[in-house]
């Protein structure tokens, strides 16, 4: 062996491991005519829209606006209820009630916007007994 010597080269063979069989989900397949079944979205759009035709009659609202307006609504609602969640968890109470709604709508708004908020849940408490009522009549 003279000159530059050449590395030996070594090849390592692997052995091929097997992988575990996957289990193979069975795919349904559709009748013709059968429903698809969608998640439930609350979406408050048709109300926000009505809320401003009563403002002022020719007033409507761009996809933006309305798209920001249905986040601050699902803000404050999630806001609203986790307010709520912790007066009944301190209260060691499993229902929410109509007087933790009140409260939580006191922590959560300002003094002035407050009083009306906690009276449209005085109105929707009420509304609601009635319906129940007419309901069992």
């Amino acid at each position: 062996m003279s000159g530059s010597a050449e590395p030996e080269v070594r090849i390592k063979t692997v052995e091929k491991v097997e992988e575990p069989a996957k289990e193979v989900k069975k795919i349904r397949k559709r009748r013709k005519g059968a429903k698809t079944r969608h998640s439930i979205r609350y979406n408050q759009t048709r109300y926000i829209s009505n809320v401003g035709k009563t403002i002022s009659s020719d007033m409507s609202f761009s996809k933006a606006a309305m798209s920001v307006l249905q986040e601050l609504v699902d803000d404050l609602a999630e806001r609203f209820f986790v307010v709520g969640k912790g007066l009944v968890k301190r209260s060691k109470r499993q229902k929410f009630t109509s007087r933790d709604a009140q409260s939580a709508a006191h922590l959560l708004f300002t003094k002035k916007l407050a009083p009306f908020v906690v009276t449209e849940i005085k109105r929707t408490h009420t509304l609601y007994g009635e319906a129940l009522m007419k309901k069992k009549e």
